[in-house]
């Protein structure tokens, strides 16, 4: 097996969402054909996959993060680290807007091939990103000698997007490389079932009718009295 990915056979999973928040962004159901590199941990000290999403609207409030990983199994994955860059582009990991690194449940689905396929859900000090094109990154950590993936997804029940467009990005001090297409890892162009979870920031009008509303109930309430 190459340490920097795990290949896999192809099976049907359906991935829960994250009970902390609603979800704003699933890359979509594992797909079962692989998964990349994604911890921290005594065999791979830095290693990080990343996908796109995009934020619409007026932004979005961010309270949680997660995926669908592959861990060595029994290994209950306790915490990881989260980053959101903008600009990335091959050998460039253009800006980082986030990173922190958060308490993770990681709950076994499915013992395949070796591996456990985990459900991981954390929640994350709360943070704001405006409307725009970003890419997230989540590496699972264990101080001990473990390794963990993200699993690829060919979007199946995804959340927002883009969804399935093969612009998916791998960086690792470990294995000295800088920012190559996770397609130059695994071949063909895959994309990977990380989850954000959080609320839409209202829109300016939306804040707009509720004040009225606010505003239409106190009035009535003074009228009854």
């Amino acid at each position: 097996m190459n340490l920097k990915f795990v290949s896999i056979a192809v099976f049907s999973v359906f991935a829960t969402a994250s009970s902390f928040a609603q979800v704003l962004f699933f890359g979509g159901d594992v797909d079962g054909v692989d998964g990349l590199s994604s911890e921290e941990n005594t065999n791979v000290a830095q290693s990080m996959t990343y996908d796109n999403f995009t934020v619409g609207g007026a932004g979005w409030n961010v309270n949680s993060m997660g995926g669908i990983f592959y861990g060595t199994q029994g290994i209950n994955f306790t915490s990881a680290r989260m980053e959101i860059r903008q600009g990335v582009s091959v050998g460039n990991g253009g800006t980082l807007v986030a990173t922190q690194v958060f308490a993770v449940t990681s709950t076994d689905i499915g013992d395949q091939f070796g591996f456990d396929m985990l459900n991981v859900n954390g929640s994350v000090t709360p943070f704001s990103l405006s409307a725009g094109n970003y890419w997230v990154g989540v590496a699972l950590i264990e101080n001990s000698n473990v390794r963990s993936f993200i699993g690829t997804t060919s979007g199946a029940n995804g959340v927002g997007g883009p969804l399935d467009d093969s612009n998916a990005f791998f960086n690792s001090t470990s294995f000295a490389l800088n920012f190559v297409t996770a397609g130059s890892q695994l071949g063909g162009d895959p994309d990977f079932a990380f989850r954000i979870g959080g609320a839409p920031v209202p829109e300016p009008a939306s804040l707009v009718a509720l004040g009225i509303g606010a505003m239409a109930l106190l009035r009535k309430r003074k009228a009854s009295r």
